[in-house]
């Protein structure tokens, strides 16, 4: 049975139990209505002084767990990269 439940604003964290941030949004793929990447921002990424924020986006096949409390995905390689400069950071398989 799937589960039903706002999943925004959930704390994210690895299988080692680091902190990677709250999930503030979901891309879905219009053709299929699939989960293509969940938004997780971390306000320690921010840089204030050049305003600009930094984004992780995770694949749906990282998540190894999923409550109304809190998000669990594969301890991976993590990269930050600027989204103001059209690119984003990703986990990858």
């Amino acid at each position: 049975m799937p589960l039903s439940l706002n999943c925004f604003n959930i704390p994210v964290y690895t299988q080692s139990d680091i902190y990677l941030g709250r999930i503030t949004g979901i891309e879905i793929d219009p053709a299929t209505w699939q989960v293509m990447r969940l938004v997780v921002k971390n306000k320690a990424f921010n840089l204030p002084l050049l305003n600009k924020n930094k984004t992780i986006l995770i694949s749906p096949r990282q998540v190894i767990s999923l409550s109304k409390t809190k998000m669990i995905v594969a301890d991976t390689t993590v990269k930050n990269v600027d989204l103001d400069v059209n690119l984003a950071a990703s986990i990858t398989v």
